[in-house]
């Protein structure tokens, strides 16, 4: 039997911003992993505390969450 497990939401969110030049929104991440926005910001907040993402603000005024390995 096949089990098919559901990837980690860091995973997802790693995922998302190594496919855009390091960097990820809190609405691509919810569209990625099948959550709400307020779910995806708090998990990039979260990576943020820990150092591992930077949050910027584009000139548009969206908040963007920029992983500077993948960069």
């Amino acid at each position: 039997m096949l089990v098919l497990r559901k990837e980690s939401l860091e995973r997802t969110i790693l995922r998302v911003a190594k496919k855009n030049g390091g960097m990820a929104t809190a609405s691509e991440v919810a569209l990625e992993a099948d959550i709400s926005i307020e779910d995806a910001k708090s998990a990039l907040d979260k990576l943020t505390t820990k150092g591992f993402a930077e949050l910027r603000v584009r000139k548009s005024g969206t908040l963007v969450y920029t992983f500077p390995e993948f960069m």
